[in-house]
């Protein structure tokens, strides 16, 4: 549970399932999940694309991400992915719902802050921990599902690979 850690910031996937909640689901490439975020003294429970949010949050390791400004952290849903024109990157559309704060690196630290004006530092080991704690959860799920099926559609397929190969390169760049 969220409240086991004494940090600033901390996330807990409280349960994660495919759209339809069917385990035999093979067709479905976008993880969803129930997630507890504590900001401070804030909780909040989110429904999420996790899938989504875990690229989003590796990606916070390395860059600032402004509320409000191109995609959610926590988006509702995943409609699209379409991949860079050489594979490696890849943009997840799907509706306007979700959950987003700030995120901003100064030196050694990370600060967050939410529309609602909380505001919280932690050290950036912290949160690094938080965001791998994260994705290993959603990488874990996908290992110890059923093999998806890639759809048929070259467009669709492209941006589902280009989704694992810069979510691989991030964590590469962690580790």
């Amino acid at each position: 549970m969220v409240y086991a850690r004494n940090l600033p910031f901390a996330m807990d996937l409280e349960r994660l399932y495919w759209i339809d909640e069917c385990e035999e689901n093979v067709d479905d490439l976008c993880l969803h999940g129930d997630v507890v975020i504590r900001i401070g003294d804030v909780v909040v429970k989110e429904t999420a694309t996790v899938s989504a949010a875990g690229l989003r949050l590796l990606r916070s390791l390395f860059h600032d991400h402004v509320a409000g400004v191109g995609e959610q952290l926590f988006p509702c849903c995943g409609h699209t992915m379409l991949a860079d024109p050489k594979g490696e990157t890849v943009e997840i559309l799907g509706c306007e719902d979700g959950l987003d704060w700030s995120v901003h690196h100064d030196g050694e630290g990370v600060t967050i802050t939410t529309d609602e004006g909380v505001r919280v530092t932690c050290a950036y080991a912290d949160y690094e921990t938080e965001v791998l704690r994260f994705a290993n959860a959603v990488e874990s799920f996908y290992a110890e599902a059923k093999e998806r099926v890639l759809p048929d559609d070259l467009v669709e397929r492209a941006g589902y690979e280009a989704f694992w190969k810069e979510w691989k390169s991030c964590k590469k760049r962690v580790c």
